[in-house]
């Protein structure tokens, strides 16, 4: 993420708005991350994929879909007090 805003900066090229890519459960948290790292002055978009491993409406019947849920439960609150507390 750093390394995006670097190489604009380098490049002098300044958009307007840009649009992630990011799976299923880890949408939210790299959104947040985008917009920090870009100070909120990029307007940031989010396309989720689906991870292909598990049925992402059943997520809760997979050990990988609960991990990963899991995961984002804790994973996200961490970065975002991190984040913030850096900022």
């Amino acid at each position: 993420m750093l390394a995006v805003r670097q190489w604009l900066e380098k490049n002098d090229i300044k958009p307007e708005a840009i649009n992630l890519v990011s799976q299923f459960t880890h949408a939210r948290r790299s959104c947040f991350l985008y917009k920090k790292v870009m100070n909120n002055t990029l307007r940031t978009g989010i396309i989720s994929t689906l991870d292909q491993n598990y049925d992402a409406n059943k997520w809760w019947a997979y050990s990988v879909g609960v991990r990963s849920v899991i995961n984002e439960i804790v994973a996200y609150p961490y970065y975002a007090l991190i984040v913030n507390w850096r900022a």
